[in-house]
């Protein structure tokens, strides 16, 4: 943390870098939590999706950063009509834009490839089958 944080002449590459492992841990660390603490859950999963947030907005989408949206995104954190949880508790959540943006950004170019290869596909079926 004290790289993210110190006042010291650090790329942003490599702040970006230290964000996405912050990121990494918390999210290892919310996955570590006990199913009784609801609150230390919810707390490290706002901590990686914080840390997640600042390595995106510093311009790094890693592996790291993507995980913890696939981990927040179904719990219903990231906006209120997703109907999980009462008024008030994804506000927090809902402040990560630079996430969410890229989060949508990677959906609509996976599913652009998904429509590519099914195009392919389509023209020449029998090409893309093993002959034996």
């Amino acid at each position: 943390m004290s790289l993210v944080s110190s006042g010291e002449d650090v790329s942003l590459s490599l702040k970006a870098r230290a964000y996405s492992s912050l990121a990494k841990g918390w999210l290892d660390r919310a996955e570590k939590a006990l199913p009784s603490a609801t609150l230390n859950l919810y707390i490290r999963l706002y901590e990686a999706g914080y840390s997640a947030n600042e390595a995106v907005a510093l311009g790094l989408t890693s592996r790291a950063t993507l995980e913890v949206t696939e981990r927040i995104q179904p719990m219903g954190l990231r906006r209120p009509e997703d109907g999980k949880f009462p008024e008030g508790t994804t506000e927090r959540f809902e402040r990560l834009t630079d996430l969410w943006e890229a989060l949508d950004v990677c959906a609509a170019e996976g599913a652009a490839e998904k429509l590519k290869r099914k195009a392919k596909l389509s023209k020449n079926p029998t090409d893309y089958f093993c002959a034996a």
